[in-house]
Formats: structure tokens, sequence, C-alpha cells
């Protein structure tokens, strides 16, 4: 685990609202399939302004995802300093954060089988 491994506090952004918070920062995006709105949902104590976030996902296919966790991050006042993939089936998303001095890691990068 990541936040073992860093000596840092894991925070995860969940598709519902635990019941153990009431206060919560939100995001939506809309996914393809099937077309749909997507929110996730942080517990306001987990992140604070002013902390470091590294974003850690397993699969990457648009990015649109790690996009909205990016917002969830710069809404609390936290500063992004890196994301961590395992298999990326893209390269737009990366090229997007690279643009914004972000780093990546990519694990495994699957994005030249897409067709």
């Amino acid at each position: 685990m990541a936040s073992y491994a860093l000596n840092a506090r894991l925070a995860i952004a969940k598709q519902y609202k635990d019941i153990a918070s009431e206060d919560f920062y939100e995001v939506s995006y809309i996914v393809d399939s099937p077309p749909r709105r997507v929110s996730l949902y942080l517990p306001r104590h987990l992140l604070e302004r002013g902390d470091e976030v590294l974003i850690v996902d397993d699969i990457v296919r648009t990015g649109r995802t790690l996009n909205a966790l990016i917002e969830l991050v710069n809404s609390a006042g936290a500063r992004l300093v890196g994301v961590s993939v395992l298999i990326s089936m893209s390269n737009s998303w990366i090229n997007k954060l690279r643009d914004r001095n972000v780093r990546v890691d990519v694990i495994l990068d699957l994005s030249n089988l897409r067709s």
C-alpha cells in the first residue's frame, strides 16, 4: 500500500457517502458506458488545505476519474504532487498532467494495444 510505504495518511474517494462522516468534498463527471453521471465523495476531515496529495489508481482509460480527483484536490486547497497508475490504457491523460508539471508514474502502459 502506497500510504504505508510513504508513511502518509490514506484517503479514499468513493462513489457513496460513508455514514461515519457528515461533511464531504464532492465532484461529479460523466462516463460513457453506459452514459451516466458519477459522483465521488471524500470526507472533508481527510484532506486539508496545504496537504500534498499523491493520487493512486489501478486502471486509467480516459483520465476522467483522474480529472475529477484533481478537481477534488484543488477544491480542498491541497497540492497535487503526483499520480501513480498501475495500468494505463491511453496516453492522452498523461500528456495533460505532464503539461501541468505533475509527476506521473505508470507501471504498465497498454496504450499501444487500443484500436
